[in-house]
């Protein structure tokens, strides 16, 4: 058992083993940092297959370099060059699931604030458009001498080629 009355540093060279569950409690522990690694790469991780889970109280979020999370989990670039995040994986599943039970969209990119790609809720997408009757609905709004269109290629066999443009005027086929 480790207790001190006004303790704010622990430092060993061995190592720290516990059994059952390691509990920081106080008067004062809104700003606790727990530092792993020593200036080296830190691993969190479980024995046997365990799933980790963070579990923030009440309506807290996660933010991994955010200092105030945005959204339940808010992932941030601390990187100019790298991706904000990455999937990967070899499965017969999806790589990545999405599930919104809730009314709103499914996925949305944007830059800047402005969105340019959505999938609403009923599986309607939206490029450059913010909605639509269709089940794909184009738009080039806001770009001066711009048309929005659709150009799919295929050079195999009979060499198809569909080329749809819309310049003012009405495309149907």
């Amino acid at each position: 058992i480790l207790a001190a009355s006004g303790l704010t540093t622990f430092n060993t060279a061995a190592t720290l083993a516990l059994s059952g569950d390691l509990t920081i409690t106080g008067n004062d522990i809104t700003n606790t940092t727990l530092n792993l690694g020593g200036g080296s790469a830190a691993t969190i991780g479980t024995t046997s297959n365990a799933d980790l889970t963070l579990s923030p109280n009440g309506t807290g979020k996660v933010g991994i370099f955010a200092s105030s999370p945005l959204a339940t989990l808010d992932l941030r670039a601390n990187s100019g060059t790298l991706a904000i995040a990455s999937v990967s994986g070899s499965t017969s599943f999806a790589a990545l699931l999405v599930d919104n039970t809730g009314s709103g969209d499914l996925f949305t990119a944007s830059k800047s604030g402005k969105t340019h790609f959505v999938i609403n809720n009923a599986g309607t997408v939206n490029i450059g458009a913010t909605s639509g009757s269709r089940q794909l609905n184009l738009a080039a709004s806001g770009i001066p001498n711009t048309s929005a269109g659709i150009e799919t290629t295929f050079y195999g066999s009979g060499n198809t080629r569909l080329d749809m443009r819309h310049a003012g005027g009405t495309i149907e086929l």
